[in-house]
C-alpha cells in the first residue's frame, strides 16, 4: 500500500491518524479539504476511508454537492468485476487500493456481493456474498444514512462491525443528516450506538476506539492519555473493546482487516486482546504503535501492558508530525508478527521471551 497519492513506499501511510484535530480529518493523507476525487484516476482511487470534512453532513467522500454525490466517483468504475474490491490489504504494495467505495451507487455494491467469498476481501465483516453490505460509507447525503436495510433509527449503529452475517450490514452510522456526520466511530452517547460490545449508551461511547463523546473525530486514536481511552492494550476481555470486530476471545483480534485466522495474533490471550485497533495487512506487520525499531517491534508494546495508565499510550499520536510512525503497515510479516506471537505465547506460558528473527 504505497499510498494512493504517490507517497513513497518508505513514507507510505505516514500515519492514518496523525492529523491535527482542527484539521477535521480532512482526510488521512492531507488532501486539501476542497479537493475532490473527481479527477482521480482508478489508480489513485480510495484516497481514504475517512476524508469527510468535519462540518460536512456526509455529503459524500468527494466533497461535492450532494445532488452530485457519487456521480463523479461512479465514473471511475470502468473496471472488470474481478478487479473490484480485490482486497484492501492483500495486494502488493504497488497496487492501487481500488477502494472501499468505488462502486456505482445504483449498483449497491452488487459487484462486491457477487464476488465469491473465497476471493480476497470478503468485505470487512464477512457478510455472505448474497447479503447487502452496501459498503461502509457511500450512502447519499439525502438518505440521511437511514441505513442499508431500513432498520429503524433506534436500532441505529448496532455497531460498525459486529453485525450478524445475516443482518446485511444494518448500517454504518444511521444518524440524521443534520448531525454533520459525526463520523464513522464518534457517535455521541445519546445516539443508540449500543457499541461494539453492547455497552449501554450511558457509557462514554467506548466504541471502536473509545473516542470521548465530545470529541469530533479527533482521529482514530488521538485521545489524551488521561481520557477514557483505557488504551488499546490493557483492556480485559470483560472490559469494553474485547476487540473492534468482536472476534471470540480465543481468537483475540485476528485483526480489523481480514488477516487469515491461522495467521498472526491467533495466540494472543483474551486479556491482551485488541493489541491495537489499526489494521494489520496480511503481509505486513504492526511495526508498533510507538515507533520502536522493527526488530523490537511489539516487544515494548507488550511491556506497556504492565505499566500505569498514565504511561500507556505514551503516544500513538503525540509524536511530532515530522516523525513518521514508521507506518503501521510497512514491515514484512515475518519480521514482527511472529515475534509478537512468540512474545505473547511465551508470556502466557510463563516462559522467558526469546527473540526470533524468523
Amino acid at each position: 500500500m504505497i499510498n494512493v497519492i504517490n507517497i513513497s513506499h518508505h513514507e507510505a501511510m505516514i500515519n492514518l491518524i496523525n492529523i491535527p484535530q482542527h484539521e477535521a480529518m480532512i482526510n488521512a493523507i492531507n488532501i486539501p479539504q476542497h479537493e475532490a476525487m473527481i479527477n482521480i484516476s482508478l489508480h489513485e482511487a480510495m484516497i481514504n476511508l475517512i476524508n469527510i470534512p468535519q462540518h460536512e453532513a456526509m455529503i459524500n467522500l468527494i466533497n461535492i454537492p450532494h445532488y452530485e454525490a457519487m456521480i463523479k466517483l461512479i465514473n471511475l468504475i470502468d473496471i472488470p468485476l474481478n478487479e473490484i474490491m480485490i482486497n484492501l490489504i492483500n495486494k502488493p504494495l504497488h497496487e492501487p487500493m481500488i477502494n472501499l467505495i468505488n462502486i456505482p451507487l445504483h449498483m449497491t455494491m452488487i459487484n462486491l456481493i457477487y464476488i465469491p467469498l473465497h476471493e480476497p476481501m470478503n468485505n470487512l465483516i464477512n457478510i455472505p456474498q448474497h447479503e447487502a453490505m452496501i459498503n461502509l460509507i457511500n450512502i447519499p447525503h439525502h438518505e440521511a444514512m437511514i441505513n442499508v436495510i431500513n432498520v429503524s433509527h433506534h436500532e441505529a449503529m448496532i455497531n460498525l462491525i459486529n453485525i450478524p452475517q445475516h443482518e446485511a450490514m444494518i448500517n454504518v452510522i444511521n444518524i440524521p443528516n443534520h448531525e454533520a456526520m459525526i463520523n464513522l466511530i464518534n457517535i455521541p452517547q445519546h445516539e443508540v450506538m449500543i457499541n461494539v460490545i453492547n455497552i449501554s449508551h450511558h457509557e462514554a461511547m467506548i466504541n471502536l476506539i473509545n473516542i470521548p463523546q465530545h470529541e469530533v473525530m479527533i482521529n482514530v486514536i488521538n485521545i489524551p492519555q488521561h481520557e477514557a481511552m483505557i488504551n488499546l492494550i490493557n483492556i480485559s476481555h470483560h472490559e469494553a473493546m474485547i476487540n473492534a470486530i468482536n472476534i471470540p476471545n480465543h481468537e483475540a483480534m485476528i485483526n480489523m482487516i481480514n488477516i487469515p485466522q491461522h495467521e498472526a495474533m491467533i495466540n494472543i490471550s483474551h486479556h491482551e486482546a485488541m493489541i491495537n485497533l489499526i489494521n494489520i495487512p496480511q503481509h505486513e506487520a504492526m511495526i508498533n504503535l510507538i515507533n520502536i525499531p522493527n526488530y523490537e517491534a511489539m516487544i515494548k508494546l507488550i511491556n506497556l501492558i504492565d505499566i500505569p495508565l498514565n504511561e500507556i499510550m505514551i503516544n500513538l499520536i503525540n509524536k511530532p508530525l515530522h516523525e513518521p510512525m514508521i507506518n503501521l503497515i510497512n514491515i514484512p510479516l515475518h519480521m514482527t508478527m511472529i515475534n509478537l506471537i512468540y512474545i505473547l505465547t511465551s508470556r502466557a506460558n510463563d516462559q522467558p521471551y526469546q527473540h526470533t528473527t524468523a
